[in-house]
């Protein structure tokens, strides 16, 4: 009996030192960090939409945008940033967990998901730089207490800098789906460089609601600008003072294994650190990553841009050819474009559908000034016979972008989107005023909005979006629909298969094959942008055919 006891006793103790094992193995310990009295330093309002701390300042404009510049040492700038934009970082990682919510809506599944990430990161740590983990470390004094339930401040906000490196492995969920493109030479209006993109990183609309225009004047390296939003200090789309611009682009999905280098931060290093493309493509090539990426960088003193295309087995660069470079969501060059993950992307995705409307404005355009690289971000009507609906993946412009950008290297002019779409002005700044005065845009230079916000075609896509989630909600709580509810929905944008695919899931439901075939007969007929749903649309369709 003592000994079936002991050996019970001995079991739980075994279980009890494991499962300290794993919590020790996912917990991130803070970096070191001697003097930190720059936490006792103050901000200091100036007026009510400006706000200094140190030599770093925050200025609020319209439309949600902030300007950021920020200095100093490592950790100084990360409270700084702190600082300056603890309501803002605390509203930013609210929308980020509810955007997470939304997407996975099972509290337990949640739960043991955020295990699971804490596993798969638990070595991330090892693949960022002291600098940044100590410039990290200084925001994360100002997270807020909401999410400790989460992860420990330091390391959840070292993990919040894998999450665009995340989306990819859910693109089909629409949350990553960039384009981008490059041309100089014949194919510019003026013979230099002129870069756009648009960054379709989507985790709902509150999540962009505030952005950030950083303006980063480091202890060491070259000052740089990104755009991005409140507690992110990687880079997604930016340019720094020596005329390199970065821009971020998924590649086709893959499963990560290890942690390695998120995306954001080997973008960062590039900005931080390199002078030209030799030094990016060193930069690169010395780091690991852990999903797949295209790099589109741009270098005034080399007055070309190329694409980096890497994976977490390989890397290969792709030079400009004849002005132009064209980069959406899946692999060009020789070495990876025969992958079977990018084939099969290819396939079943809208990668392929925006790099060809893209080529095709360029050819339109071509030789390209700013105002028609504008207008090519504005692209959403698809001049093909069957037009896509508003919003719809397969554009260019999706409405959904976190920003819009477009970069002039080799005058340090930049353009950024100001609302919530490529649709609002492009505001003007330029990186040698800023970063020797510290002065802000011209308005002169500012591209002005799209007539379309005053449209009632836009009235009609944001009564689309607010009743699209009306309905899905309804539906996830049992609620008792019939066709006029999705007629209606139709009716405010009746190009956009989505409507007839959530009309048609749903009646299946109700197994009322009617409907089904009226509704899914016509989602058919639309463009449709992922293989899953037209396979979907056709399961269904043979079912009730059965």
């Amino acid at each position: 009996m003592f000994k079936r006891i002991k050996k019970r006793y001995l079991v739980l103790v075994v279980f009890l030192i494991l499962i300290l094992a794993f919590i020790l193995s996912i917990y991130v310990r803070p970096p070191h960090v001697e003097d930190q009295s720059t936490l006792e330093l103050q901000v200091v309002k100036v007026s009510e939409n400006e706000f200094h701390f140190n030599n770093s300042w925050l200025k609020k404009k319209e439309d949600g945008l902030y300007e950021m510049y920020i200095t100093g040492s490592d950790f100084e700038r990360g409270v700084a940033i702190g600082k300056l934009s603890e309501d803002l970082i605390a509203f930013q990682e609210e929308a980020f967990i509810k955007g997470i919510e939304k997407l996975v809506p099972s509290p337990s599944y949640l739960n043991v998901l955020k295990y699971i990430v804490a596993w798969k990161n638990r070595l991330l740590q090892n693949h960022i730089s002291e600098e940044l983990q100590r410039e990290i470390y200084g925001i994360s004094f100002f997270a807020s207490d909401k999410y400790d339930y989460v992860g420990p401040k330091f390391q959840r906000k070292l993990y919040y800098h894998a999450a665009h490196d995340i989306g990819h492995t859910v693109q089909n969920m629409g949350l990553i789906g960039c384009s981008a493109f490059s041309v100089n030479g014949p194919a510019s209006a003026d013979g230099k460089m002129l870069v756009g993109r648009n960054f379709d990183f989507y985790v709902g609309d509150d999540f962009a609601k505030n952005k950030i225009l950083f303006f980063m004047n480091p202890e060491k390296g070259i000052p740089f600008t990104s755009y991005s939003w409140p507690g992110f200090i990687g880079v997604v789309s930016g340019m720094n003072k020596e005329g390199i611009s970065v821009s971020l682009n998924a590649g086709p999905p893959v499963l990560p294994s290890n942690s390695k280098v998120p995306v954001s931060i080997l973008a960062r290093e590039i900005l931080q650190y390199a002078h030209n493309l030799e030094e990016a493509i060193q930069i690169a090539e010395s780091k690991d990553i852990f999903v797949s990426e295209s790099f589109l960088v741009a270098s005034a003193k080399d007055n070309k841009s190329i694409i980096i295309e890497k994976s977490p087995e390989s890397m290969s660069i792709i030079p400009i050819d004849n002005g132009r470079l064209v980069c959406t969501n899946h692999f060009q060059s020789a070495e990876l474009k025969n992958l079977e993950t990018n084939i099969e992307f290819k396939a079943a995705s809208s990668t392929m559908h925006r790099f060809d409307r893209l080529n095709k404005l360029l050819d339109k355009f071509e030789p390209l000034d700013l105002n028609e690289a504008v207008s090519i971000l504005r692209d959403w009507e698809n001049n093909e016979q069957l037009q896509c609906g508003i919003g719809n993946e397969i554009s260019i412009n999706q409405m959904l972008a976190h920003h819009s950008i477009l970069f002039q290297p080799q005058e340090n002019k930049m353009w950024i989107s100001a609302g919530m779409n490529p649709m609002d002005r492009f505001i003007h700044y330029d990186l040698d005023d800023i970063f020797d005065e510290q002065k802000p845009d011209s308005d002169t230079l500012n591209v002005t909005s799209s007539a379309w916000l005053k449209s009632k075609e836009k009235n009609d896509y944001l009564s689309f979006k607010k009743l699209y989630q009306n309905l899905e909600n309804k539906i996830a709580g049992a609620s008792v629909l019939n066709s006029k509810d999705f007629e209606e929905l139709i009716s405010l944008n009746p190009n956009h298969y989505k409507s007839y695919l959530l009309a048609g899931q749903y009646f299946e439901t109700k197994e009322d094959c009617e409907n089904v075939i009226y509704f899914l007969s016509q989602a058919k007929d639309k463009r449709i942008p992922w293989k899953s749903d037209k396979d979907k649309i056709q399961e269904l369709l043979e079912n009730c055919n059965k």
